[in-house]
């Protein structure tokens, strides 16, 4: 059953050859697909036509005027070849646009998966039995009229001019999806699988048999470890050959024949895991051959080279794909070698279309390939060899020698033989290359033409704002800023963000246009540290059209697919879908830059970051001076619809207050130092490097004679011997020279400090040339009352301001530690003439009050290389 419109009046009736109806062309192509795509949907019946009146409506004094006609039907749509999994989701274009969700596709339209053997349709049967067909091994949707006449609205005919069936398109899960070891079916299908069914099946593929496909399995764990699932639809007449070359350019891999049958073996020449499964490459020569094994004409070189030269490389590369997440839009990455481009300028490749891939991350590491290949394999070699070597094949790696080239057993990959009618065997080689990329992370689109630029845009989920600790932004004081609208984003485009110093005078800062990936725990999350594959981190997201990607553990590790739970900063290697926006990851890597590992609750916050190199582009990072440490600022968040109207207004959206804590600020951006002495005696406030970090020392006395073990977060603190060192923050040695170490220490006790600056302890050093380094490290050791609204500083004697932090305590154990302030201060003797003495004060007051300091200190150390 459909509507369809068409004009009219009470003295003309109805035209049916007016009546412009969905796709139907015969003979036309029924579209093969793997894995899940979007695919047209193809009349190939329709009947039980009837037309009926639109509702009347009134016009001046001429009483009431038909407004037009309608029209019923019933029909069939072919969808694609069967046998398919599930017809998930559709979409409906025409005078309007709107979605067939699931729920509407089951209870409303009539769906056969296209099984061979199946039977035909009931409606078929009852109503048109000579007519009837099966349509086997077809998945076909259809509709039926009158038997469901609540499908169709009453409508003036003013409203929807068009005299037009819907355009139709379905989301089909089809032939071959990908099952994981686990018993975990995705969405995607597995290349090896794919290549297979397509060369052997008798229905649809091209029937040959089995005998000839050799052993794909190392094929297929190749794809599987490297995530490179596809959903190919062959929709249109091509060889064969066609269609299995765009799916190896893909892979970049190559299919060769060997011993009578197909293999295909990866270009890829590092070992991945993935979905449970390790691929490891096997780069092992089967040959080594010399300047004895080469056969080479009088006076020729028995290898010859050929290199391309600059102008034969291209350095930037576009690819076009299916963005699955953008209703299968097509979207489109780019990548570039910068360091090529600045050697031998912009050089384009013409932009390829890998439109059977269908999410950014894959795309990305696909053309990211093809431009590495482009880049490092820069050299062919060519010899002959006799007919020892004829059990060699293309693909396969061998190592040479040629002591005029300079090659020493080096390895390479034959990439063809011919053999000469005199039995000689004339090879072509080319370096290994560079097969591997990084995971790097892509931003999927924004779903499209989900929003209604009528309604009012929805209130935003509770907002990301997350103060970075020292180790992620390098010592610089920043917020990172997100927000989601609420029910999956829907109506939602965006937000204006404004902020505020005092919670009342609101400026505008920046337009937040793409949604933060953001949810919340469905399962709790216990406490851990460094690489955990013990727990499983389940995550919601709030809008299901999002998606998270998987990367290698070594990305994972390296901070790729950062996201932050509560306050802590986690990496996940492997993203295992479990439902709608659900997502099991695992191969965790806790408590990254500095962020305590915690135990996280059911219904914690979630948000995806990207990298700390690559933030993901829906985060806004915002940097502050190192004077808003104690400091509150507010936010607001104004959301606009899909048409960027119909923004709220600042005073009906709730204010978000933050109060900065200033970690970042407290760790040094320039490194060196002292390192822990054992069986030596250290004064409260002193500073040494021990395993990476600066310690202070929070009470002075003698250290131990082993080293302790070092607490890796910032302000926890450890007992050595009678001294208990506060880690300060991060301190790796200097990259090169000789750091000789001259300096002072100071520290008062039991000082009043009130609501103006008050001297606690005064340290003067020797400065001898600007290119010397100071090391400050100013330290609240005790101080009444527990919680202080306190502010400190350290001067020089002329006033300047070198720091200034409000010290925040942290409670490790049993003590109670108070994060100590570290600068540093160069470029000091020349500003005075050379050598110099200059006096540090570290100062505190407290904010409309009063407070004791019970002891404090200062040291300052002249580094110099």
């Amino acid at each position: 059953m459909s509507l369809f419109e068409a004009g009219g009046s009470a003295a003309h009736p109805p035209r049916i050859h007016g009546l412009k109806l969905q796709q139907s062309r015969t003979p036309v192509i029924l579209p093969v697909v793997y894995g899940t795509a979007r695919v047209p949907a193809n009349i190939i019946w329709f009947g039980d036509w009837e037309p009926f009146r639109l509702q009347p409506g009134t016009v001046g004094k001429g009483g009431p005027v038909l407004m037009g006609w309608a029209y019923l039907m019933s029909y069939m749509l072919a969808l694609c070849q069967g046998p398919a999994v599930s017809v998930n989701r559709g979409w409906a274009s025409g005078s309007s646009v709107y979605t067939l969700d699931p729920q509407n596709i089951q209870e409303d339209w009539a769906i056969s998966l296209g099984d061979f053997g199946q039977p035909a349709w009931g409606y078929f049967l009852g109503q048109h039995p000579g007519v009837a067909l099966p349509y086997t091994g077809v998945c076909w949707a259809a509709q039926e009229w009158p038997t469901n006449p609540h499908n169709y609205p009453t409508m003036l005919a003013e409203s929807h001019p068009q005299d037009a069936m819907y355009q139709y398109t379905f989301e089909v899960t089809a032939l071959k999806p990908f099952v994981d070891a686990a018993g975990n079916t995705y969405q995607d299908a597995n290349p090896a699988d794919i290549i297979n069914d397509f060369l052997t099946n008798q229905f649809y593929g091209c029937a040959i048999p089995s005998v000839y496909i050799g052993d794909l399995s190392g094929f297929r764990g190749y794809c599987t470890a490297y995530g490179l699932l596809l959903s190919p639809v062959f929709d249109h007449q091509q060889q064969a050959g066609q269609w299995l070359d765009l799916l190896l350019r893909i892979t970049n891999s190559d299919a060769v024949w060997s011993a009578g049958q197909l293999r295909i073996v990866p270009y890829a020449d590092t070992a991945q895991t993935g979905f449970g499964v390790t691929w490891t490459p096997n780069l092992t020569p089967l040959y080594s051959l010399t300047d004895d094994d080469y056969i080479a004409e009088r006076n020729a070189a028995p290898v010859q080279v050929q290199r391309k030269i600059p102008q034969d490389r291209f350095n930037a590369y576009v690819v076009e794909y299916t963005d699955r997440a953008n209703d299968y839009r097509q979207g489109m990455v780019a990548v570039w070698s910068d360091a090529d481009i600045a050697a031998y300028m912009l050089r384009k490749a013409q932009p390829r279309q890998y439109l059977p891939v269908m999410g950014g991350s894959v795309a990305q590491t696909v053309i990211q390939l093809e431009m590495q290949r482009s880049l490092t394999v820069l050299n062919t070699y060519l010899f002959r060899v006799d007919q020892r070597y004829i059990l060699l094949e293309p693909m396969d790696v061998i190592a040479i020698t040629d002591t005029t080239l300079g090659l020493d057993a080096y390895p390479v990959r034959i990439v063809e033989i011919v053999e000469n009618h005199d039995g000689t065997l004339e090879i072509t080689a080319e370096d290994l290359g560079s097969n591997f990329t990084p995971g790097y992370p892509v931003q999927p689109h924004a779903p499209a033409n989900r929003y209604s630029g009528g309604l009012d845009p929805l209130w935003i989920n509770p907002p990301l704002i997350f103060e970075p600790p020292a180790l992620y932004t390098q010592s610089v004081l920043e917020l990172l800023v997100g927000v989601s609208g609420q029910n999956g984003n829907a109506n939602w485009a965006g937000a204006s963000v404004w902020y505020s110093l005092d919670g009342t005078t609101y400026q505008f800062y920046a337009q937040l246009n793409q949604p933060a990936n953001q949810g919340f725990l469905a399962a709790a999350l216990a406490e851990a540290s460094g690489i955990d594959t013990a727990d499983t981190l389940a995550v919601a997201l709030y809008d299901d059209t999002m998606a998270l990607e998987s990367v290698s553990g070594s990305l994972a590790q390296a901070g790729m697919n950062l996201c932050l739970v509560d306050s802590e900063l986690i990496a996940f290697a492997t993203a295992t879908v479990i439902g709608s926006g659900q997502y099991n990851l695992t191969y965790l890597v806790r408590g990254l830059y500095g962020s305590a590992p915690a135990a996280h609750a059911v219904g914690a916050q979630f948000a995806y970051l990207g990298s700390l190199t690559k933030l993901d582009p829906s985060i806004l990072r915002l940097v502050y001076a190192s004077s808003m440490v104690g400091k509150t600022v507010y936010f607001k968040f104004t959301s606009f619809n899909g048409e960027g109207g119909s923004q709220q207004s600042l005073a009906d959206v709730p204010a978000y207050a933050y109060t900065f804590t200033g970690a970042a600020v407290s760790t040094p951006p320039i490194q060196g130092g002292p390192l822990w002495t054992a069986d030596a005696v250290y004064a409260t406030g002193s500073v040494i490097q021990a395993d990476g970090f600066y310690f202070a020392a929070q009470s002075g006395g003698t250290t131990g004679s082993n080293q302790p073990t070092w607490p890796l977060g910032v302000g926890q603190a450890v007992s050595d011997g009678t001294v208990v060192w506060v880690n300060s923050g991060p301190a790796p040695a200097f990259a090169q020279g000789t750091i000789t170490q001259q300096g002072t220490e100071s520290s008062t006790v039991s000082q009043t400090i009130e609501n103006a600056m008050t001297t606690l302890a005064t340290v003067s050093v020797s400065v001898q040339s600007t290119t010397d380094i100071v090391l400050l490290s100013g330290l609240i050791v005790t101080y009444s009352p527990s919680e202080p609204n306190i502010q400190v500083q350290i001067i020089d004697q002329n006033g300047k301001e070198w720091a200034a932090w409000n010290p925040v305590a942290v409670t490790t154990g049993d003590f109670e530690s108070w994060i100590p302030l570290t600068a540093f201060v160069t470029g000091l003797g020349g500003g005075l003439g050379g050598a110099a003495v200059y006096t540090f004060r570290l100062q505190a007051l407290v904010v409309n009050g009063t407070g004791t300091c019970n002891q404090a200190a200062l040291t300052a150390i002249d580094l110099r290389q």
